[in-house]
């Protein structure tokens, strides 16, 4: 690709959409504009005359609106899907789970415990705050060494769901 054909992409995301617009909407009044309105504007013959440039600023123009409003529309979109691909990656991880492991996931949905004690030296206790489906409530112990634990919202969800996975 030409460097002056790249250069003039990357021009169009550095222009703002507060400069974009008005030339936009200027260059096409001049494009469109019907020839009475035109040759009574006395636009005519600078339209005729000066056509390949105006439709090359028209473009960019065009171009650079297009670019930050896709920019606008990923930065609201991107959030929803990080969250989307996060529950969706770690919802996996509650395939393949141990024995250990569902008892203590029983105590959420079973039983309906909010919160859940247990050991922080507990094997099956830190492999679920490792794969994301627990964390700890609070920095306070009982006896140095025994915390609360709650269950991420959408683990609670998908379990509830799917109890089927806790047998």
């Amino acid at each position: 690709m030409p460097e002056w054909l790249t250069n003039l992409f990357s021009l169009t995301r550095e222009i703002s959409s507060k400069v974009a617009l008005p030339i936009f909407a200027t260059l096409a009044l001049v494009l469109f504009l019907p020839d009475v309105p035109a040759r009574a504007l006395g636009i005519l013959q600078f339209r005729e005359a000066y056509r390949i440039w105006i439709g090359v600023l028209f473009l960019l123009s065009a171009a650079a609106l297009i670019s930050n409003l896709l920019w606008v529309i990923g930065r609201f979109i991107k959030p929803w899907v990080t969250q989307w691909l996060y529950i969706r990656e770690h919802r996996k991880s509650l395939q393949v789970l141990t024995e250990d492991e569902k008892i203590i996931l029983r105590s959420f949905i079973v039983d309906g415990a909010a919160s859940v004690s247990a050991n922080m030296n507990s094997g099956p206790i830190n492999l679920l705050v490792n794969k994301d489906v627990v964390v700890r409530a609070s920095d306070l112990s009982l006896r140095y060494t025994v915390f609360s634990y709650l269950l991420q919202p959408w683990a609670r969800e998908y379990l509830e769901n799917n109890r089927n996975l806790l047998n």
